[in-house]
């Protein structure tokens, strides 16, 4: 009987200490936004389209019409991050957003109302985003 507790005991220290010496508190410590380096050298095809399409879904909720699909956005951010590669140390979701404003000028009045929202800190803790339609966003620029 002694034994066997002793063996629960052995195995549940080993356990534990695995991921301790394998580094497992040290991985949890690291920074967890996507990096321009990231993006080029370890991100598969399925990560870069998740890395898109979740800014995605906050811009577009925002007004901001797209052009191209996750992918091809995906693609676009692969030539602007070999032309530049000083943006490596940039958040993916950052190199989306300049991307979509320079190449998409028809989306620079719904970043101008983002923005303004941002800035005045006009947020609900419950609803982080305002749906806009597109005349919405023409409107409020035209102001």
């Amino acid at each position: 009987m002694k034994l066997k507790y002793l063996v629960y005991l052995l195995l549940s220290l080993f356990f534990v200490a695995q991921p301790i010496r394998t580094g497992f508190c040290s991985y949890t410590e690291t920074e967890t936004f996507t990096t321009g380096k990231d993006w080029i050298q370890k991100m598969s095809k399925g990560e870069k389209f998740i890395s898109v399409y979740a800014p995605m879904i906050l811009l577009h909720r925002y007004g901001i019409n797209f052009r191209k699909t996750p992918n091809e956005y995906a693609q676009t951010l692969d030539r602007v991050l070999l032309e530049n590669p000083y943006l490596e140390k940039e958040e993916a979701a950052n190199i989306f957003a300049s991307t979509v404003y320079a190449y998409e000028p028809e989306s620079r009045p719904a970043f101008k109302i983002m923005q303004m929202e941002f800035e005045q800190e006009n947020l609900k803790p419950t609803l982080l985003i305002h749906p806009r339609s597109q005349s919405e966003v023409k409107d409020s620029v035209e102001k």
